[in-house]
Formats: C-alpha cells, structure tokens, sequence
C-alpha cells in the first residue's frame, strides 16, 4: 500500500510539471526537404486572393533563407511566429524584439527561450516575462551545463521540479550522491538504477520504469542511439526524469547536432513539439 501511494504521488508531480512546461505554444515546424522550399520568387507568383496561401510560403521562404524581411510580406496571419522561426533559426535574440507581445501571446518569451537554452545563455532568460517560461529555461540550461547553481533558479515549479533537476544532473554526472538531494524515494531508485546504466551495467534484468531510464541513460553515456531505440513508447509518463524515446532522441540530436536523429523520433501528438526542437536544434 505505501509503495502504490508512493507512486501514485511521483505520477502527479511529473503532470504537474508536465502541464505547466506544456503551457508554451507549439514549437514552430521548421521548412521541409530541399525539394518543398519556397523562395521569395515563387511566393510572389501566388495570387493575392491566396493569400493565406502567400503567407505561408513566405513565412517559409523567410525561414529557410534566414531572411526575417520576408516576414514583412505576411497579410494575414500573425507575424509573431515568423520572427521568433527566424531568430531562432539565426541564434539571433536581437530579432526576437520585433516580435509585438499581447495578453496571451507568449512567442516573444519562448523566443528568448529556445535561443538561450541553445546557446546556454542565461541572460536571455532573464528576458522572459512569464515566471513559468523563465524557471523552465533556467531548468534546460541547468541540464545543459550540468550546473547545479542554476537548479536553484527553477524553484518556482516548486520543490519537486527543483529536485528533478539534481536527479537529472546526478544521472548525467554519474553522482550517485545527487540522487540523494530528492526526498521521493522512488525517484531517488530511478536516479540509481539511470547510474548504473551510464556506468555500463545490465539494463535487462530491471523492471519497468527502472529499465526505461537505464536505457536512456546508457544512450546519453555511450551516444548510442539503439538504446534510445528500447524504451517504450509509454515512457514518456516520467517526463521530468527525461526518459521517454523521443527525448532521448532529443538529447542525443542536441549533442551530436545530427539531424538524421530527429527522423527516428514518432512526431505525433506531444511528440511534434519534440521533433520541432530537434529540428532546431540541428538546422
């Protein structure tokens, strides 16, 4: 019985910080294959009375030029997510001034966000307006940089997101005493059975979600993608410990900036958002 609560409880935590990470408008798709890029010369052709069809080709044509003029041609849709597209497509945070910020709109905020969780820099999230966003880029670049320091920063998700944070670090330090910084006893044996597989140990003999993150961390450890390849796509109900196929993916892609990464992933539901940032991060 206090195991099933144990449980119970860790399962509501990661939907809690599941859904508050959630709350950022879908990471913007980037431009196709070769073959599906639009320039500037063919979106001019298209008829005005198009003309959603004329913004979507110039968004396109804006994003695979890295040219944030063509944004200017947009009509009718918003010209929010063509600059943020751009700028985070150029690692340029300049141009995310032009995005125009309203009540409900958080382009601008996650558009300082992508850039500084890519070029690990922190200033950018000093940027971001919204609490929730800015403890969430706080919390990727702690990941990034294995710096413990700025786990602090996230803290505003609250006690559980904080201590994710040193779990995830303890498993990608391979610092079994950082597991110890959680008082969720059943994340603190999910942070030691990820070590043993970063350290090289059996995965196998290990049941459900301790095999799950024994797999991703053995991924992470060695670069090796098949091991991504053996996490089940139910996985990803322990997001906060990153473990789910997709984010493996991710995380490899991040390192490796191999876009051939981002193919693997399944890109549908949830998981479009995911391969958008492996896309990214690899262009």
């Amino acid at each position: 019985m206090k195991r099933v609560l144990i449980i119970s409880l860790l399962l509501v935590s990661i939907l809690l910080i599941s859904g508050i990470a959630g709350c950022a408008p879908s990471v913007e798709k980037e431009v196709k294959t070769a073959a599906e890029v639009k320039t500037a010369a063919d979106c001019e052709k298209i008829g005005i009375t198009n003309v959603e069809e004329r913004d979507i080709c110039f968004k396109e044509a804006a994003i695979a030029s890295k040219d944030i003029n063509l944004c200017e041609k947009m009509i009718k849709f918003s010209k929010n997510g063509c600059y943020s597209a751009v700028a985070i497509r150029t690692r340029n945070a300049v141009l995310c001034e032009k995005i125009i910020p309203s009540e409900y709109d958080t382009t601008k905020d996650n558009c300082y966000k992508r850039i500084g969780e890519i070029t690990t820099n922190t200033a950018l999230c000093e940027k971001i307006t919204a609490a929730n966003i800015k403890n969430y880029c706080y919390w990727e670049i702690s990941i990034r940089t294995t710096d413990i320091g700025l786990c602090e920063k996230s803290g505003i998700y609250g006690q559980i997101s904080m201590q994710s944070c040193y779990t995830v670090i303890a498993l990608l330090t391979k610092n079994s005493s950082l597991c110890e910084k959680t008082n969720n006893v059943l994340e603190r044996e999910l942070c030691k059975s990820g070590i043993i597989g970063a350290n090289g140990g059996d995965c196998e003999g290990m049941t459900s979600s301790y095999q799950e993150i024994c797999y991703y961390y053995t991924a992470q450890a060695t670069g090796d993608s098949k091991w991504c390849g053996k996490i089940s796509e139910s996985a990803h109900i322990v997001a906060d410990l990153d473990i789910s196929r997709d984010r493996c993916y991710l995380r490899l892609a991040i390192k490796s900036k191999d876009p051939a990464l981002c193919e693997k992933m399944s890109g549908s539901g949830i998981a479009s958002n995911i391969k958008g940032e492996c896309e990214e991060e690899t262009a």
